[in-house]
């Protein structure tokens, strides 16, 4: 098996194992828990720390800290994806992250270096979701975490093989964000000759 099919195959595992964590409401065997955060508290700030400037200010966000391409600013076509907004030390970033189809309705997918620093420095701060996200423009709302979940691998040493992250979101106005926006669904091992759009 070369390099890259080993990657993927890990990063298959890992995720199948968050997503269960996940979806099973973060309870599973004590061998495979998850890094878990709960940030509840700060929810409240997130939403209120992201002005129309300083999301517009926000710069790419990828494992090294460096800037990536494309920018925010890039229309989105489908609204189950979106802009997810963090805060940390060298400022404000974004990653993109997907709503993807669970039971309680409220789950993202995206990479773990979006959510937690890994090497034991814990989850970001001021994070938010905002799906359909173009401009300084939120169409279908700002959404704050209840919950973020990476693997213990990459919490602990940012194994690049369990770059995977989940975030369960709070409610807005009464509704999960699948019941807004719908879902896309999460599968596994299901071959590489599927056609993507």
């Amino acid at each position: 098996m070369t390099g890259g099919l080993r990657v993927v195959a890990s990063l298959r595992k890992t995720a199948a194992m968050l997503a269960m964590t996940a979806v099973a409401g973060c309870s599973s065997p004590a061998p495979a828990r998850a890094a878990e955060s709960t940030p509840a508290a700060g929810a409240a700030r997130g939403a209120s720390y992201w002005t129309v400037s300083r999301l517009l200010a926000a710069r790419a966000w990828q494992a090294g800290g460096t800037t990536a391409s494309p920018s925010a600013h890039t229309a989105l076509k489908a609204p189950r994806v979106g802009a997810l907004f963090l805060r940390e030390s060298s400022g404000n970033h974004f990653c993109t992250a997907s709503v993807v189809s669970s039971p309680g309705r409220d789950l993202l997918i995206t990479a773990a270096h979006c959510i937690n620093g890994g090497n034991a420095s814990g989850y970001r701060s001021h994070i938010v979701f905002i799906p359909g996200y173009r401009d300084g423009t939120d169409p279908y709302g700002i959404w704050t975490p209840a919950r973020l979940l990476v693997a213990p691998g990459w919490a602990r040493s940012a194994d690049p093989d369990l770059d995977v992250g989940f975030v369960a979101l709070n409610p807005r106005h009464g509704e999960n964000i699948e019941q807004v926006l719908g879902a896309d669904t999460l599968t596994f091992n299901t071959g590489y000759r599927n056609l993507v759009r």
